[in-house]
Order: C-alpha cells, then sequence, then structure tokens
C-alpha cells in the first residue's frame, strides 16, 4: 500500500469517528441553551418585578408611574418561544421552550399592561398646599424638594364625622430639614409627647408610635391653635405633622365634626 492510500484511509477513520463526536457536543449545546432559555422564561416575572423595585427605590419619593418598564422581560420568554419553533422546524422537540414560551409571554405581557394602568399618578406637585396652609396657619415652612398632594377628588371619607380635602407629604434637603428642626424645638406651639388628651378628638392621625415626631393642629374656622372648639359643630382643620427622622412633613387638611 503506498503512503497516499494510507493516509487516505487514516482521513476517513478520522471523519467516521469525529462526526458522531461532533453530533452529541452539538446536541449538549442545544439542550443546555434549551434549558437555559427555559429558567430564563421561567424568571421573566421576577426580573420584571426586581427591575420595577430597583427603578422605584432610584426615583424615591417621587411616585412611580413607569410600569411599562416590567416590558423588559418580554424577550426572554419570546426567545424560549422563537427558539422551541425554530428547532422544531429543523426536527429537534423542544417543547418546553415552546410551552413555557407561550404561557411566560402572555404573563409577561398581561403584567406590563397591568402595572402600566396601575402605576398613575393622581396627585399634584406644585407648591398650592404649602402656599395654602402657610396662608392659613401662619406658619413659615422651608424650601422643599419635593411635595405630593392627594386633591379632593381622589380623597375618601375615613369615618362618617370626618372628610379629608386634602393630604400632602412634604420632602426636605437635610440642609433645610436641621433649620426647619431647630425651628421647631424653639416654638412652643409644636407639640411633641405634650398633646392633651382632649384634642386627640379634633386630630386627622393620633401619634402613638414614634415620640420623634411633632404635632400642630389648628382650627382654621375659629383661628385657634391646639386646642378643641368650645361648642359642637362642624369646623375646618389643618394638622401637621414632622418626622426629623426622614425629613419630610405631612399636612392634613379636613373637616370634622365636633361634638363637645
Amino acid at each position: 500500500m503506498d503512503n497516499n492510500n494510507y493516509n487516505q484511509i487514516n482521513d476517513d477513520l478520522v471523519y467516521v469517528i469525529d462526526e458522531p463526536t461532533s453530533n452529541m457536543q452539538k446536541k449538549r449545546r442545544l439542550s443546555s441553551l434549551s434549558w437555559w432559555l427555559f429558567a430564563l422564561a421561567i424568571a421573566s416575572i421576577p426580573i420584571a418585578l426586581l427591575v420595577m423595585t430597583l427603578w422605584t427605590g432610584a426615583i424615591f419619593p417621587k411616585t412611580f408611574t413607569a410600569g411599562w418598564i416590567s416590558a423588559v422581560s418580554i424577550p426572554l420568554p419570546v426567545a424560549s418561544l422563537i427558539f422551541g419553533l425554530y428547532m422544531k422546524k429543523r426536527g429537534y422537540q423542544y417543547y418546553r421552550n415552546i410551552v413555557i414560551g407561550i404561557i411566560m409571554t402572555f404573563f409577561a405581557v398581561s403584567y406590563t399592561i397591568l402595572f402600566t394602568m396601575l402605576c398613575v399618578d393622581t396627585a399634584t406637585h406644585d407648591g398650592a398646599a404649602v402656599q395654602r396652609v402657610e396662608t392659613k396657619t401662619l406658619i413659615d415652612l422651608p424650601e422643599y424638594y419635593y411635595i405630593s398632594t392627594n386633591t379632593p377628588e381622589k380623597s375618601k371619607k375615613e369615618k362618617n364625622r370626618v372628610d379629608v380635602l386634602y393630604n400632602s407629604k412634604v420632602y426636605f434637603e437635610n440642609e433645610e430639614a436641621e433649620i426647619f428642626e431647630k425651628d421647631i424645638v424653639a416654638d412652643e406651639r409644636w407639640l411633641k409627647d405634650t398633646s392633651p388628651n382632649d384634642l386627640m378628638g379634633c386630630m386627622k392621625e393620633i401619634q402613638y408610635d414614634n415620640s420623634e415626631e411633632y404635632n400642630i393642629v389648628y382650627n382654621v374656622t375659629t383661628g385657634e391653635l391646639n386646642c378643641t372648639p368650645t361648642q359642637s359643630g362642624k369646623y375646618e382643620f389643618i394638622q401637621m405633622i414632622y418626622n426629623p427622622l426622614e425629613n419630610v412633613l405631612e399636612i392634613y387638611e379636613y373637616t370634622l365634626v365636633y361634638s363637645n
């Protein structure tokens, strides 16, 4: 046998041996890719929720309105579905990718639509509430960097005798908050652990759980501060609660039917 024939026989043997080995490696790679896409499709909903949580934390205290951001996970189940259909046409039976792709694509799209509809900002963010409170109470409030006010159309009657007109949260930067806290400590109008028991009947919120908070209750109808009405009737009140731990001032404007 000449040398050329010998080399040809060796090449044929290598080809015969390598061909099934190559097919096995290809099948293993496809199987691994199939399971990865399967797992990512299942994880698409938790991934969407995680992205929404991180986004919400990044913009706090602003209201989260980007419910559409959950759509970032839709490509994951879609990729699993496309892979399964493509491999089916080539004779491979990756039905798990098709099934999970269909199911999770449906849920991912449904959640995106739902979150987009739910994450709507119904509050106002102008300074009207602060200006209104300053005018009525003659108490100056510092500069703030964010305010969120629920309007009368969105408020709810919590009790028959209380009707909330506005509910605002005002957020201060650290520097402004420190100045405000010093003013509050020196101002006897702000109550801390000294609220008279009878005044609690005029409060929108009774601060049992946080002794660090400062409280003030103003009767707009009578112009009185931190005292109960002398006669029964319907009164308009403003209650302000300042939390120095969070640099947040919460303002309640409401009417209350008071019985003496």
